[in-house]
């Protein structure tokens, strides 16, 4: 299964749900992006999963020098900081309130951030953002078509 199926809310086959049910249960480990720079790797685990795998997750990922940090969450920690940032600036630029450029200078110069929101989303990219957004209420599926139409696909 590829990482997009807990982003679809819908999944109508019993594989898929039998699946997602064994997935809850069982801990994942999630590297951040540019792994060579940014080097967490969140162990993501659920009360129901085995204490014995998710120390061995904790302990490679301590052993191969990333810094293991564990969540009870489904996205982990980084999605759940990053995605309010990524939805707002969403809303802003297809509201047409400020162009992209400007939206990633007040990030980079307001909090001092490397990277604007924009930037990220050059890094981590929009389809799993979009494929978010087309699951979403009819607001995030308008603002999904948009940045397809707009930027996927652009080069």
């Amino acid at each position: 299964m590829i990482e997009a199926v807990p982003e679809v809310l819908e999944i109508g086959s019993r594989a898929s749900r039998a699946w997602r049910r064994r997935r809850r249960s069982s801990p994942r480990l999630h590297f951040a992006y540019e792994v060579w720079r940014f080097i967490i790797a969140e162990v993501m685990a659920t009360t129901d999963a085995d204490p014995v795998v998710v120390d061995t997750f904790l302990a490679f990922a301590a052993g191969i020098g990333m810094v293991p940090i564990r969540k009870e969450k489904p996205g982990g920690l980084l999605v759940s900081v990053l995605g309010p940032s990524l939805c707002a600036v969403q809303d802003l630029a297809f509201g047409g309130s400020a162009e992209l450029e400007a939206i990633d200078e007040v990030r980079r110069l307001g909090t001092g951030l490397p990277r604007g929101t924009f930037e990220i989303f050059g890094v981590i990219g929009l389809s799993a953002p979009c494929r978010i957004a087309w699951h979403g209420d009819e607001d995030q599926q308008r603002i999904a078509a948009w940045f397809k139409a707009s930027y996927l696909g652009q080069g």
